[in-house]
């Protein structure tokens, strides 16, 4: 009976971390597309697609190396934070050099800068993976649903007043 409590459990906070993040992405999405016209919104989408597939990178599968090793060491976790650092790194490189090429293939120039700017929140991504999978590896569905969510309302109030503010800035940036 516990252990069918135990994974109820687990499988609620699985899916609250799962739809939140889903739920509160397309809030935003809805909000940013309220604020932003057709074409501001069709260049932020080209950015958000181009970072979207650069992120895809990030893992590379050892994640679920670290969740599924029988004796995992500090040793295991250190290489590979150090590893999606400098692959975080890396991406942003490539992401910079190509953001010129991605913005005029898709007719829209002004998105190199923002692709740019876009390309700083790689690193940050990087640094949650070992924890990630640290608490996955515990199955700490509960601390990871409340990871994945709450830093989520802060960005969203964070990026909607960022788009507010862009507005009136990015215009001279670009």
């Amino acid at each position: 009976m516990a252990n069918e409590r135990s994974f109820m459990n687990a499988v609620k906070w699985s899916y609250t971390a799962n739809w939140g993040q889903k739920g509160l992405s397309s809030l935003f999405v809805v909000i940013l597309a309220g604020i932003l016209g057709p074409s501001e919104f069709g260049m932020v989408s080209i950015a958000i697609v181009y970072i979207s597939f650069l992120q895809m990178f990030l893992d590379q599968g050892l994640m679920a190396a670290l969740i599924q090793r029988k004796d995992l060491h500090d040793e295991h976790l250190d290489a590979v934070f150090w590893m999606d650092q400098v692959l975080a790194i890396v991406l942003v490189g490539i992401s910079v050099l190509l953001s010129g090429w991605w913005a005029t293939k898709n007719h829209a120039p002004a998105a190199a800068h923002l692709i740019s700017v876009l390309s700083l929140d790689i690193p940050l991504m990087a640094l949650v993976i070992v924890q990630s999978a640290i608490l996955s590896r515990e199955m700490s569905f509960k601390a990871l649903s409340i990871c994945a969510n709450i830093p989520s309302e802060p960005d969203l109030s964070k990026n909607v007043y960022l788009v507010m503010v862009d507005r009136f800035i990015w215009p001279s940036i670009c």
